[in-house]
């Protein structure tokens, strides 16, 4: 009988439900996750671990257990240092999340574990790192593409960058002998306007709107989106950006992260 592989246990935080569909949730307060996110980690080959907003999870013991974590998107803010047009921002923070986020974040680093960030994790990445959000990309940049209607266009893979190995093998949608191309939603008001050198910019809009990020010098898998890609698979379940779930959960696996050390 041959031997099934152990799953990488993959930690997704959740969000509450006041965090997703705004004030008119406040009376009822749910930890949830959209359905996309967990179905991509199970079939890109990794166990789902739905984490809430509980200290307990800071712990190095409960840590232990967990092989990646992925960060996911909301309608919420963050505060207004973040952002380099001060308290401008439309979306109410949540500095209980965000707190969390920022914590269990730090310990998933500490460790030299896989991270995979996801819209509000891609923006939350970057400020941790020294950059700053705009709130409104749209109003700082007329003549940008629009970003905050669920429409799809190309983005540009940076050569060199991790993202750039993960679609190594060329396909109809990522030519091979120039700088790929992937084309994705976008469902954002705000964005990434700077950088610093402890970031490397893996994507960018035709517009030069940064998609994508990871950390110089991580040494295990890290990237940060802005889009949505378990979206993308829910409308096709054999979009490219599945690599990008398969690589995170395949470099999760600890046998490959106790190598890293």
């Amino acid at each position: 009988m041959t031997e099934q592989k152990k799953r990488p246990k993959i930690g997704i935080v959740m969000g509450l439900a006041s965090d997703f569909y705004g004030k008119s949730e406040k009376e009822n307060q749910r930890f949830l996750i959209p359905d996309g996110y967990s179905k991509a980690i199970s079939n890109a080959g990794g166990l789902p671990i739905l984490i809430t907003y509980d200290d307990a999870w800071l712990e190095d013991k409960s840590l232990e257990g967990l092989d990646g974590l992925m960060l996911i998107g909301s309608d919420h803010g963050l505060s207004p240092e973040a952002y380099v047009d001060g308290n401008a921002s439309q979306f109410v923070p949540a500095p209980e999340r965000t707190k969390f986020e920022m914590s269990i974040t730090k310990k998933f680093m500490e460790k030299g574990k896989p991270l995979f960030l996801i819209c509000g994790g891609f923006q939350l990445l970057g400020v941790m790192h020294g950059g700053k959000l705009t709130s409104d990309i749209h109003r700082d940049h007329p003549a940008s593409l629009t970003h905050n209607k669920g429409e799809k266009h190309k983005i540009d893979i940076v050569q060199n960058t991790r993202m750039d190995k993960i679609f190594s093998s060329p396909s109809d949608v990522i030519p091979a002998g120039e700088m790929k191309k992937l084309e994705v939603n976008h469902m954002h008001t705000q964005g990434l306007e700077t950088t610093t050198d402890q970031i490397i910019v893996s994507a960018r809009s035709p517009d030069g709107t940064i998609e994508a990020i990871e950390l110089k010098d991580y040494p295990a898998f890290n990237l940060a989106v802005q889009f949505h890609p378990e979206l993308l698979l829910k409308e096709n379940p054999n979009h490219p950006v599945k690599k990008v779930f398969e690589a995170f959960v395949h470099e999760s696996s600890p046998e490959l992260t106790a190598s890293l050390k």
